[in-house]
């Protein structure tokens, strides 16, 4: 999981997308929390546009908790990209899906 906090601008969207960049492993899925950003300026669009192409290019699932200014742009612009209510949400989600997995590797197994 990663946490930004306070603002997202347009002169530290670079710097966030590098940061995240870290984080983002293969097989790990992925909770953007963005819950506590006070301000989301258009141009931090480039940065859950990132946090898309690196998981996709890392074959991961990637969750976004949005505050208020977060969720606003994104509705003006219509972009659509993973949700999650809050953090535990997210977390739960992503569970479920490594239990469902798990329970099909025998399954898969079996039939090779």
């Amino acid at each position: 999981m990663v946490s930004i906090t306070g603002d997202v601008t347009d002169a530290n969207v670079d710097a966030l997308i590098e940061r995240v960049r870290h984080y983002i492993l293969t097989e790990k899925p992925i909770v953007l929390d963005l819950g506590d950003v006070r301000s989301f300026a258009a141009d931090g669009i480039a940065l859950l546009e990132a946090v898309d192409d690196m998981c996709d290019e890392a074959a991961v699932e990637w969750s976004l908790v949005a505050s208020q200014p977060v969720s606003r742009v994104l509705r003006l612009r219509g972009d659509l990209v993973p949700t999650a209510e809050s953090v535990p949400a997210a977390l739960h989600h992503f569970s479920d899906v490594m239990s469902e997995r798990r329970q099909l590797l025998p399954i898969l197994g079996k039939s090779a």
